[in-house]
């Protein structure tokens, strides 16, 4: 994954509408510690109704598979999902990250501990 804020940003909208294609348009910007993800034109937005219907903490607490994406990505640095807003009448969704901080040592991908 990118080490550069521009590349991660860049590399989230191009996940977002060129590889998985679940928006028209994704803008993914800085916000001081926080990222800020906004879909517009959210595909998959009927299966986002239907987990927020079981309990809107599912969105923050444990998030969906989209959601979730956005936490595991960049800099090898855990991720919180501090915000999900939805507005139905647009179709857009927007995702508010912050930094967990440093991961703790030996965690990553591939390690149990």
């Amino acid at each position: 994954m990118p080490e550069e804020d521009d590349a991660l940003l860049a590399c989230i909208v191009e996940v977002c509408d060129d590889l998985l294609e679940v928006a028209g348009t994704t803008e993914a910007r800085r916000d001081g510690e926080n990222i800020v993800v906004t879909l517009s034109d959210y595909r998959l937005l009927p299966g986002c109704r239907a987990v927020r219907a079981a309990s809107p903490k599912c969105c923050t607490m444990v998030g969906c598979p989209v959601c979730s994406m956005f936490a595991a990505l960049g800099k090898n640095v855990p991720a919180t999902i501090e915000h999900v807003a939805v507005d139905e009448k647009r179709g857009v969704l927007r995702v508010i990250l912050r930094s967990a901080g440093p991961a703790p040592r030996g965690a990553g991908p591939g390690n149990s501990r």
